[in-house]
Parts: C-alpha cells; sequence; structure tokens
C-alpha cells in the first residue's frame, strides 16, 4: 500500500495492489492445501507445530479472502491498473495486518523446516 491515506478518512487502493493482495491470498490458500494433503495422505510428516501452522496459514489465507471478496466487490481483472478502490483506514490497516499475520506464519513455518517456496 504505496498511496498516503487521505485526510477525510479513507485510503486509495490501485486495483494492481488489490490484485498482489488477491495473490498473496490464493498462494498462500494453495501451498497450504498441498501441505495438508501431503501430511494427510501420509506423503509428508508434519510435527504437531508445524500442522498447527499451517492450519492457521490455511484458515488465515481463505478468511482473507473472503474479506478481499467483501471489501473489492467488484472483479479488478478488467479494470486498468490506474484504477482506485476507495477504502476506510480500518480496512487499509486490516488488510495490511492480514498479509503480515500470514507472512509471520510462513516465517515460523521456514523455522520450522517447512519451505513454502517449494510447495
Amino acid at each position: 500500500m504505496s498511496n498516503a491515506p487521505q485526510s477525510d478518512g479513507h485510503y486509495d487502493m490501485t486495483s494492481k495492489e488489490v490484485d498482489s493482495f488477491m495473490d498473496i491470498s490464493a498462494s498462500a490458500t494453495m501451498k497450504s492445501d498441498y501441505l495438508l494433503s501431503l501430511h494427510y495422505n501420509k506423503k509428508m510428516t508434519l510435527g504437531p507445530e508445524n500442522l498447527q501452522k499451517v492450519c492457521e496459514l490455511q484458515a488465515l489465507s481463505q478468511a482473507f479472502t473472503i474479506y478481499l471478496g467483501k471489501v473489492f466487490r467488484s472483479k479488478t481483472a478488467a479494470l486498468p491498473d490506474e484504477a482506485l478502490f476507495r477504502i476506510s483506514i480500518k480496512s487499509a490497516t486490516a488488510i495490511a495486518k492480514m498479509v503480515f499475520s500470514i507472512a509471520e506464519i510462513q516465517k515460523e513455518l521456514t523455522f520450522g523446516g517447512i519451505s513454502l517456496e517449494h510447495h
């Protein structure tokens, strides 16, 4: 989120930024689903802590997708990159917190020996 908040309590976000958040959410969901599939099909064993983190990542990324769908009701694919979405500071803060939380969980999984780059 590169634009500064406006003085009237909103934030202008480009469709390109929205697309990048949707990509983060979709990627985290896909990777966590894949890891859970490997675990439950006994192709990879996740320890209890890693299993919990993967489940957290899966739940958070799906919640993020739902939240983005509610905040940005229209499809962004048909919009030019310069198109702006006007959202509240509260919504912008929630999006930033979700992105940070996803990154934190991914970092913790990396420390736990689970590389999300390879999945």
